[in-house]
Order: C-alpha cells, then sequence, then structure tokens
C-alpha cells in the first residue's frame, strides 16, 4: 500500500515538473498558408443599402508564407459589390473592351504577425457569363490562373501594427463570353454568389447591415456612410475629417477614394505626445486604406472641417513606430492636400506659426 502511494506521488511530481518545464502537451495554433473566410456582398438594387452575408459561401486566400487565423468577427470577411460599380463604369476607371466590374475588400485577423505588409493568391468566384482567362485588377495585375467558376489573383494586404487586422482593396474588371453578351432585365448580370433578391433589415430608415458595419470599424453610422472621422478618442475637439474621392495616383487622376479608419487610444495618445514636442495641437488622428494598396505617390484632398487658408498644419504618418513628416501640398478652407507615399496612420497638428523674418 505504501509502495503505491510513493508511486502516485512520484507520478504527480513529475507531472508537476513537466508543467513547469513547458513539458506537456499545450493547445498549439498551427501556422498555415490557407485561409477560408466568409462572404457577403450587394448583387442587386434590392441590397444597394447594405451588404448581405451569404451563408455557406466562402473564399480562399493563399498566403506566400505560413500565418495563423485569429478570431473571425463581424466584419472579418471577403466582400463583393457588383452592383454599385456598374452604376458607375468610367467613374471606376473600367477599361475600353471590358464589361463587368465587381468591387471586392477583405479583412481577418492574424496572430503574431510580424510586419506590414502581407502577400499572396485570392480565389474568387467568377460571375457567370464573364470570361475568366480575361479578369484583372483595374490599375494592378492580371488573373494568375482561372476555372468554369472561380478566378485568382495575386494580392498585397496591408496589415496593421496595432490589431494585427490583414485589409485590402480592388476592383476586378471582366469581359463577357461571347455566348453571353446579354442578361436578364432587373438584375445584376451574372453574379454567382447567390440568386437571394431579399432587401436587407431596416432600423430606424437604417439597413441593419450598414449599422453592423459602422459599428465593425468602432464608427458612427454618420462617420461609416460619409468616410468620415469626427469622434477621436483622447480629442474631444477633433477637427471633423473626410475624404470624397479623386486621389491623385502616380500623377494620374482616378477616381480612386481613400477610406479612413479610426485611430486606437494608444495611436492617439502617441500623437499628442508628437505634437507637444512641437508646440502644437492634434486636429485628428486616423488611418487610410484604398483599393489600391501600393502607390509611389498620392496627392489626397482630405476635408477638414474649419480649417483657414494659410493655417499652419503639419501631418505626420506613423512609420515603423516612428512619426514621419509628410509633405503638405496645400492649406485652404476646410481642406488640407497632402502627398503620400504609402498608407497608414496620419496625424494633422497645428503648430504655432514661424516669426517673420
Amino acid at each position: 500500500m505504501m509502495k503505491r502511494k510513493c508511486k502516485k506521488r512520484i507520478a504527480t511530481i513529475v507531472m508537476c515538473l513537466c508543467l513547469l518545464m513547458g513539458l506537456m502537451p499545450t493547445k498549439v495554433y498551427a501556422a498555415e498558408n490557407s485561409v477560408s473566410l466568409p462572404v457577403s456582398s450587394i448583387e442587386s438594387e434590392a441590397e444597394k443599402d447594405g451588404y448581405v452575408d451569404r451563408e455557406g459561401v466562402t473564399v480562399t486566400f493563399t498566403s506566400d508564407t505560413p500565418i495563423t487565423l485569429g478570431t473571425l468577427q463581424g466584419e472579418h470577411r471577403m466582400k463583393f459589390d457588383y452592383y454599385w460599380p456598374m452604376q458607375y463604369l468610367e467613374s471606376y476607371g473600367i477599361e475600353e473592351g471590358y464589361d463587368k466590374l465587381v468591387e471586392c475588400s477583405i479583412s481577418f485577423p492574424l496572430v503574431d504577425f510580424q510586419g506590414s505588409e502581407l502577400t499572396g493568391q485570392i480565389t474568387i468566384p467568377l460571375p457567370s457569363g464573364c470570361d475568366g482567362a480575361t479578369a484583372k485588377i483595374v490599375g494592378g495585375a492580371a488573373a494568375t490562373s482561372s476555372t468554369e467558376t472561380t478566378v485568382t489573383f495575386p494580392v498585397t494586404l496591408n496589415v496593421s501594427e496595432y490589431d494585427s487586422i490583414a485589409r485590402g482593396g480592388f476592383v476586378v474588371e471582366y469581359k463577357q463570353q461571347q455566348q453571353h453578351q446579354h442578361s436578364s432585365a432587373g438584375t445584376v448580370a451574372g453574379n454567382s454568389i447567390s440568386s437571394s433578391s431579399g432587401a436587407p433589415a431596416v432600423v430606424d430608415g437604417i439597413p441593419a447591415t450598414v449599422i453592423t458595419a459602422a459599428a465593425a470599424e468602432n464608427k458612427t453610422v454618420a462617420e461609416y456612410i460619409n468616410n468620415a472621422v469626427v469622434e477621436v478618442p483622447g480629442i474631444p475637439d477633433a477637427v471633423p475629417a473626410g475624404q470624397g474621392g479623386n486621389v491623385i495616383i502616380n500623377g494620374a487622376p482616378s477616381k480612386v477614394t481613400f477610406f479612413l479608419t479610426k485611430p486606437s487610444a494608444a495611436t492617439v495618445k502617441a500623437a499628442k505626445e508628437q505634437a507637444t514636442t512641437l508646440g502644437g495641437k492634434v486636429l485628428n488622428v486616423f488611418g487610410t486604406s484604398a483599393v489600391i494598396s501600393k502607390f509611389e505617390n498620392a496627392t489626397v484632398n482630405f476635408y477638414m472641417k474649419g480649417v483657414k487658408a494659410g493655417q499652419q498644419i503639419k501631418v505626420y504618418q506613423l512609420v515603423n513606430g516612428q512619426w514621419v513628416e509628410v509633405e503638405v501640398a496645400e492649406i485652404r478652407e476646410d481642406h488640407v492636400v497632402i502627398n503620400m507615399k504609402s498608407h497608414g496612420t496620419l496625424a494633422f497638428v497645428e503648430v504655432p506659426a514661424t516669426p517673420a523674418q
């Protein structure tokens, strides 16, 4: 009996030592190259006010390097807009000879990711009636492969250094197959995700999908709809900011819009510390993203309510944990125009006027 008790005690001691030394098996989140993402889309006029979740439909992103996917929540998914780009073909810059545009955006969380960019391949549904061999990203790469139902593109996603969320967006243009030149009236031609035509739920006149999307970005509905950042944590008197498109990319006018994202409280604190070293005051802090993720130079006109012509404003971008000054091209009534080299977090700082010489 004594020997049995001794053996149990020895086993218990060994187990404790193994736990302390990290020898016991623990739950490990294995890295992988491919991740599967849920899908939301706008496919018809009935759905034009907001994205509709497509149950059971997924897309695959294949990373060039192993990654660990975090927990998917809210807006962490792939979104397709089949409706609005077809209403504004010229504004989206469709190439001559192409028939269809689809706007795509992607967002998903990563675990223990190092770096600011993630490259890989995204495989998405091929709209019925379209020729996958002709598919290409507007202003970007052509499809690397296609099947009767899918098309694959190389993409580069931006990864936030604060929340480790990979985000990206692009617009795909297609040519119709020769045998499918016409579509049924009243539908968006050849959407292959769903045949659903039910209108999304509405709350107080606002589509529920819009409310959900705004909450996922920590924005008010008004901020989300107007692509604006008005309420900023730690800046009670923030200057309302927005961006209305027409960004000049690499010297060429475009219809591209830079979407504004809310900053974290930690980022705002860092921006205020930077402003203090300049003897200035932070007007607003926000991040940017767009369907075009890479560019050499982007001249961006930001709406900044209340800004006056000649006001002394400097703009800084957070790069690898450091605030780097960005070239300010123009300051006029309610507007600040800057030249950006990449997407990122921006801090607009009002500084003391330079004494006259």
